[in-house]
């Protein structure tokens, strides 16, 4: 058997180990199954209904209109038929101020979840609202509310109950009495009465 019927010979299996690993642009999303299925694009081939696998207890749908959005592909015995999508990543969108060690969520909108060095926790949503919602919320430790002006807030029920409080008789010390301002729970104002 000469060289070149020995590559001949091996082109197939060279072919099918060349397309164990790949990298492809996102092109469309079907979110609805129990898999999230991805249509990708190698080169000018497409390739409809590749199963995503994502990290559990994480679920993402990243934008089809972005064309950084790059997928890693796996392919089953070299077979991108029978493929799946790795992760979905976008070199454009991705932090690049964290130090070693950190872990930072994001989105395309700007809002970050980021868990620093220095082990504390930064929830940046700019100027959007943040919401927790739950049947029981309960913040442990020093909680320090404030303002985008960085002046100290009282929640409601706080205030409320600075308002129940009465001094007793004889009455030495006017009782205050504590209202939330129209504009913001920032505008706390003492009324004597």
């Amino acid at each position: 058997m000469t060289i070149s019927e020995l590559f001949r010979f091996l082109k197939p299996l060279q072919d099918k180990i060349s397309l164990l690993i790949g990298v492809a642009i996102l092109t469309a999303v079907k979110n609805s199954e129990k898999t999230q299925k991805l249509q990708i694009q190698i080169f000018d081939e497409t390739y409809d209904d590749m199963p995503r696998m994502q990290e559990y207890g994480f679920e993402t749908y990243p934008d089809t209109g972005d064309t950084n959005n790059e997928c890693l592909v796996l392919s089953i015995s070299g077979n991108k038929n029978t493929g799946l999508i790795a992760c979905v990543h976008n070199r454009e969108l991705r932090p690049k101020n964290l130090q070693v060690g950190e872990t930072q969520m994001y989105s395309k909108f700007g809002q970050r979840i980021y868990l620093k060095a220095d082990s504390s926790v930064l929830i940046d949503a700019g100027t959007n609202p943040v919401q927790i919602t739950g049947s029981n919320i309960t913040l442990s430790g020093e909680v320090n509310l404030k303002d985008i002006g960085g002046l100290a807030v009282m929640v409601e029920s706080m205030i409320a109950k600075y308002n129940e409080h009465k001094h007793p008789a004889p009455n030495l010390i006017p009782d205050l009495q504590l209202v939330v301002g129209v504009d913001s729970a920032a505008n706390v104002k003492a009324a004597i009465g």
